[in-house]
């Protein structure tokens, strides 16, 4: 015949002590686990206004379209709402330029200087510069065209 085993109270009261814990534990994780939301593309919350090349040279290769770009300026604006943890970010960028929030229809200057040199190749509409930018409410690149001559 088996013999039972008996706990004592104190390790019953402990097991579920230590039970409900880890319940609660669980609970909580999972409760700050939120789906990933989905937001919308830069290009549908912000808008490149007055692009202008500040410094720039057509560097010595066969191709003469090739515009090797060293300076560049633009006003930046959230046209779709505010923008708030606002970074921007392109090639030839060392860093990501921290812009912080940018209401709805302010314009926000902006001033890019690429120390190694940004190359972009000249297409029909004209030179086209690929900027990429995310926030709470957006994320993504956007692609504006500079004309320099």
């Amino acid at each position: 015949m088996k013999k039972r085993v008996k706990m004592s109270k104190a390790k019953v009261t402990i097991s579920v002590i230590v039970g409900v814990f880890v319940v609660l534990i669980v609970a909580s994780y999972l409760s700050q686990q939120r789906p990933a939301q989905e937001v919308p593309p830069a290009d549908q919350y912000f808008r490149v206004l007055g692009s202008t090349v500040d410094d720039a040279d057509f560097p010595r290769l066969p191709d003469t379209s090739v515009l090797l770009l060293r300076g560049l300026s633009f006003n930046l604006t959230a046209f779709a709402g505010d923008a708030h943890e606002v970074f921007l970010e392109s090639t030839g960028l060392s860093d990501a330029q921290y812009l912080g929030t940018i209401e709805k229809d302010e314009v926000r200057f902006i001033s890019l200087q690429f120390p190694q040199g940004y190359m972009v190749t000249e297409k029909e509409s004209g030179y086209p510069v690929e900027i990429r930018i995310r926030s709470t409410e957006a994320r993504g690149a956007i692609t504006f065209y500079l004309v320099y001559e």
